[in-house]
């Protein structure tokens, strides 16, 4: 194992144990950095990475990710915490030759550097990003960063937060997921019903017979009474007899003699002798009432019938010859 590769790994883990949050690659990630940070092969007894070469850059970079990334583990991102300020603390008294030298050598622990290399000057310049994030507001230029002890340890079994805050964050959204999904198949089966429902009254309506409440009004046709349709039909062929009877003066009434006699049987005063007598519906038969009417009002119908038949017979008589030829027509 060495510590390029160490760096890499946990870098790599980091980013693997915060997306699916699995417990198992967290307590993964908490034992590769308790053998990495601990490992006397590139640690000293005052933990400072003391080899001369890039290693120290990729642990420390891995460390600050995680540190960065993982808000939850207190004991963790205090241990981060220490180990990179152990290593801010080496770098800024040990590997520069004064506090205004801007120029770092390795290793950490010494000797300061003197010329520029672009090695050390990388791995420096990761350890000082690393400290600007752990440095809670302090000025990394007025001194080192206080540290418990140069000698830090991770806490082998302490259990992080982060699990019950992922359980519990996870049921949460399950139970809004399926809280959404059963709402939405509630509301979809209820507007299904009510438009089936509302087709089907519609339908019922449209086909069912009309049903008139009893409390709605009833129309009721006009009818005329008996004594209205007798009045003004008598009284129209009282008016129109007295015409006639003006006009016509041979027309005997009922139970009267005629004016001229009987005599001339062609005449109009012999009524019963010439035209043939038809029983006809009188006019105010068709609304008079089944009750016998008053005398007067039978002898003014008969008389009107009387008038109508003389009439008739005289306009066929007059005007119509079955031996009469049609006029000719001549061509003009």
């Amino acid at each position: 194992m060495a510590p390029h590769g160490s760096g890499t790994f946990i870098e790599g883990l980091v980013i693997l144990a915060g997306i699916p949050h699995n417990i198992s690659t967290e307590s993964l990630l908490r034992g590769v950095i308790s053998a990495v940070t601990t490992d006397l092969l590139w640690e000293g007894s005052d933990g400072v990475y003391y080899r001369g070469d890039s290693g120290g850059h990729y642990i420390v970079r891995g460390l600050a990710s995680l540190y960065e990334r993982n808000t939850t583990s207190s004991d963790l991102r205090e241990y981060i915490k220490e180990y990179i300020g152990v290593q801010y603390n080496a770098v800024i008294e040990q590997a520069r030759s004064s506090n205004t030298s801007a120029i770092y050598g390795l290793p950490w622990t010494g000797p300061p550097g003197t010329s520029f290399e672009g090695l050390s000057q990388l791995s420096a310049l990761t350890v000082l990003l690393g400290a600007i994030q752990i440095g809670d507001g302090l000025s990394l230029n007025s001194g080192v960063i206080p540290t418990s002890t140069m000698s830090v340890s991770l806490p082998p079994q302490l259990t992080s937060t982060r699990p019950a805050v992922t359980s519990s964050a996870k049921k949460d959204s399950a139970g809004i997921i399926a809280g959404s999904v059963i709402g939405g198949i509630v509301l979809l089966s209820a507007l299904t019903v009510g438009t089936l429902f509302l087709r089907k009254l519609r339908r019922r309506r449209s086909n069912g017979p009309l049903v008139v409440d009893g409390s709605s009004s009833m129309l009721t046709p006009f009818t005329t009474t008996q004594n209205i349709a007798s009045s003004g039909i008598l009284g129209e062929q009282h008016r129109r007899n007295q015409v006639k009877s003006a006009r016509f003066p041979g027309v005997a009434m009922e139970g009267e003699p005629s004016s001229s006699g009987a005599a001339d049987n062609g005449s109009v005063g012999i009524v019963g002798a010439n035209v043939p007598t038809e029983p006809m519906a009188s006019p105010g038969a068709q609304v008079a009432s089944p009750e016998n009417p008053p005398p007067g009002d039978r002898r003014e119908q008969t008389l009107m019938e009387e008038l109508l038949r003389t009439l008739n017979y005289r306009i066929s008589r007059d005007r119509w010859n079955a031996e009469e030829m049609p006029p000719g027509y001549h061509e003009g």
